[in-house]
């Protein structure tokens, strides 16, 4: 995404972004701003209104985890100053704030500079604070810090301590939660109903060079939730089990929660473990 100027800046004259425009190589969502076409639909309307993605709908494009149904909600970043918005689908129309009931507004300052076309990770974690639950607040900052294998966090040290700082002080427990290891956003989900339950436990443990568990529990108790994106399939499937024969063998009990039990029934989830728990080993 950028503003006519800054084609001008780089010695193009109008007419040849204009002939770059009627020729499909450049969308034109609002006058004066230019995008590449093949931007996702809903960067185009943020940008048509006159902001970038924001909250929810950026985190998603980062591969941030969001509740289910965030993404029925167009949510853009405006500059806290921002006038002159336009609709979504028909940047001739004028809008103010509340006019279109599926888009939210975030009016608040950027702590860094705008990616393209949304905020950077630091703002999308800010934004979510207003606007998801705290549990998935914390799901989110999850995602932002955990490193993949061969990869790299998506949040920086320096972008983490000014986040912080930028929190209302009733959030701010949010970040001393947080916790890059989880690798799902029931692992942080179940992660946090132990910590409120005073459960002590071993996040990612590795049980021998190639089994690696989500929780252990009193050194006998293995946890596993399975997210969506992992286990499903049949081989999968039949990993799973053929790890919790083994860990049984080994003398551990196992409990295995799929992602929608954890996500529907989590008071469930937890009345389980603490029942396994209080019987003990």
């Amino acid at each position: 995404m950028a503003h006519i100027s800054a084609f001008l800046a780089a010695g193009m004259s109008r007419h040849q972004v204009a002939a770059l425009f009627r020729q499909g190589v450049l969308a034109r969502p609002r006058i004066g701003w230019y995008a590449d076409p093949a931007l996702p639909f809903d960067a185009i309307r943020a940008i048509r209104i006159g902001g970038v993605l924001g909250g929810t709908s950026a985190a998603a494009s980062y591969g941030l985890p969001v509740p289910e149904g965030a993404e029925h909600e167009l949510q853009v970043s405006v500059e806290d100053n921002a006038s002159r918005l336009r609709h979504s689908r028909d940047r001739t129309r004028h809008v103010t704030a509340g006019d279109e009931p599926d888009v939210r507004l975030h009016w608040q300052p950027r702590l860094e500079a705008v990616r393209g076309y949304r905020v950077a990770v630091v703002d999308v974690l800010l934004q979510l604070a207003l606007c998801v639950p705290f549990d998935w607040l914390v799901v989110a900052m999850d995602s932002a810090l955990h490193v993949p294998r061969g990869g790299a966090a998506l949040l920086s040290p320096g972008s983490w301590t000014r986040l912080r700082s930028a929190l209302p002080e009733r959030l701010q427990r949010a970040c001393d939660l947080a916790d890059g290891r989880s690798e799902s956003p029931i692992e942080t989900i179940v992660r946090l109903g132990l910590v409120r339950l005073g459960i002590a436990f071993d996040l990612q443990v590795w049980m021998l060079p190639y089994h690696r568990v989500d929780f252990l529990v009193g050194g006998w108790l293995i946890i596993e939730v399975d997210g969506r994106r992992y286990h499903v399939g049949d081989e999968q499937f039949e990993a799973d089990r053929e790890r919790d024969a083994l860990f049984a063998a080994w003398g551990y009990r196992v409990l295995r929660f799929s992602y929608r039990q954890v996500v529907e029934d989590l008071p469930w989830v937890l009345d389980v473990i603490c029942a396994v728990v209080a019987r003990g080993r």
